[in-house]
């Protein structure tokens, strides 16, 4: 066997059941969809997603 199998199998053995628990709920960091959109032709764009963990938009 290989080493991560025995190290699973090691983990695994007697009443202690799966090795970690699963992570829950959402990631801490979401992906920003963006799209500009030109006021005077009304084309769109949208730029590769983000990670951002806050994002807000500020009106000037």
């Amino acid at each position: 066997m290989k080493w991560g199998q025995r190290r699973f199998r090691r983990v695994t053995a007697g009443y202690r059941g799966f090795p970690r628990p699963k992570p829950s709920g959402e990631k801490p960091t979401r992906r920003v969809n963006l799209i500009y959109r030109c006021t005077e032709t009304g084309k769109a764009h949208s730029p590769s997603g983000k990670r951002a963990r806050k994002f807000e938009l500020i009106d000037k």
